[in-house]
């Protein structure tokens, strides 16, 4: 068991991922997304605890970083579109666009959620607005995609230009409005100086090794199709992918609750 050697794998399965979908003319950042989440589910079990711990941290390092990065090119790249040409009716069509797109998308698919699940839905309309407009926030990615476009396109610079300026005026304006918007909507964000040092050093933990009570809010019925998968997942997939003994149980709420009350009569 090597933290270091078992990271290195994992970073470089994900690039092998992305290399591959790209060599055959696919989506790189598709493949590396399910890659990322099939490793989740399962590789990351089989590593030692050093490895669970150093692995999420060192990938949400990779990541701050190279967030940071971007958006740092981005503004580089102000300069470098100065004399390109703009279109300001063309962006602002195309940002009512994108608004009411994701404003339709998110309700009708929340329409179509609360009429299968009923009373199972969890999020209320207030949580849908919140989604909405986290969502309006283009990132990099939409920006390196128009680049990816053929030059020779009619009025290439025209759609290049428009997508830098979604990006970086979603992110300015929608990013910087966030946090009020979230109170305008009565979301309440917790603070720090309301949690206890087990919660706040829980944030830092991969999901797989924190407790099911911090996601776990609200009382869950599994679906049909849920339970179709959970059964081929625990009975088939599991045991082929993941080591025996590897899988280590978290206590519900409930269990935690009833041990409490145990200890405090004895």
């Amino acid at each position: 068991e090597s933290p270091i050697a078992e990271t290195t794998i994992l970073f470089f399965f994900g690039y092998l991922s992305y290399v591959t979908a790209e060599m055959f003319q696919y989506s790189g950042i598709i493949a590396l997304l399910f890659a990322g989440i099939g490793m989740a589910h399962y590789a990351f079990y089989n590593l030692s605890d050093e490895a669970k711990q150093g692995s999420t941290l060192a990938f949400s390092f990779l990541g701050h970083t190279c967030e940071g990065l971007i958006f740092a090119l981005l503004g580089l790249s102000i300069m470098s579109y100065e004399n390109d040409d703009w279109s300001l009716s063309f962006i602002w069509v195309c940002g009512l666009a994108l608004l009411v797109s994701r404003m339709i998308g998110i309700f009708f698919m929340a329409g179509i959620g609360k009429l299968i699940r009923g009373r199972n839905f969890l999020l209320s309309c207030r949580e849908l607005w919140v989604i909405w407009f986290a969502g309006a926030i283009r990132g990099a990615i939409a920006f390196g995609l128009a680049l990816r476009l053929d030059a020779d396109l009619p009025n290439y610079y025209v759609l290049l230009t428009t997508a830098f300026a979604l990006v970086v005026g979603t992110t300015v304006v929608f990013g910087a409005a966030f946090p009020g918007w979230i109170q305008l909507m009565g979301i309440k964000n917790p603070s720090e100086e309301n949690m206890t040092e087990d919660e706040i050093r829980q944030q830092f933990l991969h999901p797989n090794l924190q407790p099911i009570s911090m996601f776990e809010t609200r009382a869950r019925k599994k679906s049909g199709f849920k339970k179709w998968w959970n059964h081929i997942d625990d009975d088939y997939l599991k045991p082929c992918l993941i080591k025996k003994g590897s899988i280590k149980r978290h206590t519900r709420e409930e269990d935690e609750t009833e041990d409490d009350t145990a200890d405090s009569t004895q």
